[in-house]
């Protein structure tokens, strides 16, 4: 009986412990995208978004740069460095950089509905 104060002080620190480590892990895993200032998203492959690409109303460049454009304040057209129309698995797409004040944005928009699959920044 003389160490079962220890062994049960013991037992919950072990736990407590345990606890910690998960919830680290499970924030690190939750926010390193944003420490890192880059969300990227991996586009899902539906009817909805292949049935878009073969109607053949695809966004054109103009429409993809005013895209960019509106989410970099104080952006020009000029900015944008690079703008290519990209395919992978038959999923159609604008791969671009531009650069605003010695911030770099890369970003892969879908051309069929003009949502941003990619968007990376870096300072």
């Amino acid at each position: 009986m003389k160490y079962t104060g220890y062994i049960i002080n013991t037992i919950i620190t072990a736990i407590v412990t345990i606890l910690v480590i998960i919830v680290l892990r499970y924030s690190y895993l939750l926010f390193s995208s944003e420490k890192d200032n880059r969300a990227v998203l991996v586009p899902d492959p539906s009817p909805l978004h292949s049935q878009s690409l073969s109607s053949g109303k695809e966004l054109g460049e103009d429409e993809i740069t005013e895209i960019v454009l509106s989410r970099i304040p104080g952006a020009s057209r000029e900015d944008i460095i690079k703008l290519d129309y990209d395919s992978q698995d038959g999923y159609f797409y604008y791969d671009g950089i531009a650069v605003v004040n010695k911030i770099i944005y890369k970003f892969e928009i879908d051309a069929g509905t003009g949502t941003i699959l990619d968007w990376e920044v870096d300072y």
